[in-house]
């Protein structure tokens, strides 16, 4: 069975990447919290959202290239 991309992305990630990112979004939570202004809070959350979502989509397409046939 062929493995997916996801799959073949999870066997080369770094561990202590995975690590960062969990504290990272951890980070983010919590300075989310402390703004009380909704609409600012659900701003700011899709703008990060988006950013990270922009990052995965380039480094997918650069990794691309390499996957294995």
């Amino acid at each position: 069975m062929e493995q997916s991309i996801y799959e073949l992305y999870m066997e080369q990630v770094n561990p202590q990447d995975t690590r960062e990112i969990m504290q990272a979004e951890d980070a983010l939570t919590a300075l989310l919290k402390l703004v009380e202004n909704r609409e600012l809070r659900d701003a700011i959350d899709r703008a990060a959202g988006r950013v990270a979502y922009l990052r995965e989509v380039a480094a997918f397409e650069a990794g691309y290239g390499f996957m294995p046939e």
